[in-house]
């Protein structure tokens, strides 16, 4: 009510001039309306632009109140000013007028000071800030440097005896890149677009923990898209949900095990899909049947993954395909989708499960990134010290399972990454990491990233020589001798093997990522299964969940 007689107010004010009272209890709304630039005199044209005006700055308050105030306290100040040098001619007080003038200088002097240092402070992030590999290049000498101690450092004159033998692998790696992108260029299927250079918004990466599996979220400002989606569940399609998206313009398989396109078959199903791209490499688990399925039934529009493909997701984002780089590898992983998205000055690799003889290929190449998917869930041979100082990223992200049975990540990946001085995030200890960029800087949900210690390594005991003995304690440990037993075993009687019961530890049935089939452990065929392959179940209904068939031959129930 109080807001409709003010509104009142600003449309039937009218006399020029301060009104001056002797008594301020007699002080009615029309009288303080007067005192406000734009009511100060009964034109009403005056009066609409003053209430446009105003309530611009009324709207601007709920992001930035203080340059709004601002923008409010300068008509006042103006208009003070201008009393203040003709308050005789206006009949007010000298008094009044400078009071009025002060008043409006101080509300606006303050106003600005407090904008302008919010301006130079920036945005505090939400947690931790990764800052953009190109804004790293410009403000920083050490650019494409690992941040390690400075006695981890090589020194220049090290690194300056090395520059003739790198520029001819420059050179050849540079002749390389050049062929790639004439054969882009000639094929018009594989060229999508062109990076946007006008960015704008915000990019959110999502790196979903979905246990034992990779799947990740992409928002862009104008596009979603959608890199792998774990295992044969919902928690993919959750998560999707939950954030808002009900269409996805792009998925991506990266290849066919079913820790990475299991859950896409729900996300198919449940979710609005444009177009899937995959290595087109076919595998026999009836999970990739139903995958397949899905695409056939619903229209939607496949694209074989080939090297050199680009496309532009608009607001400055666009994405490469660098891999695979064979499609006819025998080992799944290494058919594996390898994808690097940009925005603005950011850039993400996303390298699916390809091993280190795929990344030391793709090494070859002009790959820098501010943010690495960890290859292979942090496996051994998902990440090599040649990759690491190609890539130069300043995070990775490990997607895996927590106390999952391959032991990912393996120290080896993990020493390697701490060695350069990358930020490690991980799914299995940190849960989903939420990557949100304006093109500048990356902020991550996640306040400290993993602090991996490498093991220490004992060096040799060297024992000085001529060194008296020390009679308190002995040179050698004392051997212990084990009592016969009254009845020894005869040599011909063979004595049982206890074999450790590895399998109860891990689950009771066990299939393989190469194929479609669950075993008994103690069936032939496990017993062949790599152990970077294995893929452990409790239960019959757990394995033919995830796509797998019983074997044939060990018939486990």
């Amino acid at each position: 009510m109080e807001f409709f007689h003010f509104m009142q107010g600003f449309l039937s004010s009218g006399t020029l001039g301060f009104h001056c009272t002797k008594n301020k209890e007699e002080l009615k709304m029309n009288d303080i309306i007067r005192f406000i630039p734009g009511f100060r005199s009964n034109t009403k044209w005056k009066k609409i632009i003053a209430i446009i005006y105003y309530a611009i700055f009324v709207l601007m308050m709920f992001s930035e109140f203080f340059s709004a105030l601002a923008g409010i306290a300068l008509p006042f100040l103006v208009f003070g000013f201008l009393d203040l040098i003709r308050h005789k001619k206006k009949a007010i007080p000298l008094k009044n007028a400078i009071i009025y003038f002060t008043l409006a200088l101080l509300v606006f002097s303050f106003s600005i000071n407090i904008a302008g240092l919010e301006s130079e402070n920036g945005d505090s992030p939400t947690d931790s800030r990764i800052v953009s590999q190109e804004d790293d290049k410009n403000g920083n000498e050490n650019y494409g440097q690992p941040t390690t101690d400075p006695q981890d450092k090589v020194s220049d004159n090290k690194n300056s005896n090395k520059t003739d033998d790198h520029s001819d692998s420059n050179n050849d790696a540079n002749n390389e890149e050049k062929n790639d992108e004439t054969d882009a260029e000639n094929n018009e299927n594989e060229v999508e677009g062109i990076q946007s250079s006008n960015v704008s918004g915000k990019i959110v990466v999502h790196f979903i923990d979905v246990g034992q599996g990779d799947s990740i979220l992409i928002q862009a400002p104008s596009f979603n898209m959608l890199i792998d989606g774990g295992n044969k569940d919902n928690t993919a399609v959750n998560y999707i949900k939950n954030h808002g998206v009900s269409k996805l313009d792009l998925v991506i398989g990266t290849h066919p095990h079913a820790d990475h396109i299991g859950g896409l078959v729900n996300v198919l199903q449940e979710i609005k899909v444009k177009e899937v791209i995959d290595p087109a490499v076919v595998h026999t688990t009836k999970t990739f049947e139903d995958y397949l399925t899905l695409i056939d039934e619903k229209n939607i529009k496949f694209t074989e993954a080939k090297p050199g493909m680009k496309k532009d997701l608009g607001n400055g984002t666009s994405l490469e395909i660098l891999g695979p780089v064979s499609a006819s590898d025998s080992n799944l992983n290494n058919v594996s989708v390898v994808a690097r998205l940009s925005f603005g000055n950011v850039s993400f690799l996303f390298t699916g499960d390809a091993e280190t003889s795929v990344l030391s290929q793709l090494a070859k190449k002009d790959i820098k990134s501010d943010v690495l998917k960890a290859a292979h869930h942090g496996s051994h041979n998902g990440i090599s010290q040649e990759f690491i100082k190609t890539v130069s990223p300043k995070a990775a992200v490990i997607s895996a399972g927590k106390d999952n049975s391959y032991g990912h990540p393996h120290d080896e990946a993990l020493d390697i990454l701490s060695a350069n001085g990358v930020d490690i995030y991980r799914t299995d200890l940190h849960g989903t990491i939420v990557m949100e960029s304006d093109g500048q800087v990356i902020d991550v949900n996640v306040k400290q990233p993993y602090q991996h210690n490498p093991p220490k390594v004992p060096g040799p005991t060297i024992k000085p020589a001529n060194q008296p003995k020390d009679k308190s304690e002995p040179t050698t440990a004392p051997t212990i001798k084990p009592e016969p037993t009254e009845k020894p075993a005869s040599a011909s009687t063979p004595q049982p093997t206890v074999k450790p019961a590895e399998s109860q530890e891990k689950g009771k049935y066990v299939g393989s990522t190469e194929s479609d089939k669950y075993h008994l452990p103690s069936c032939r065929y496990a017993k062949k299964i790599l152990s970077d392959n294995e893929i452990w179940f409790d239960a019959v209904d757990e394995a033919q969940s995830a796509g797998y068939a019983a074997c044939g031959v060990c018939n486990p129930k």
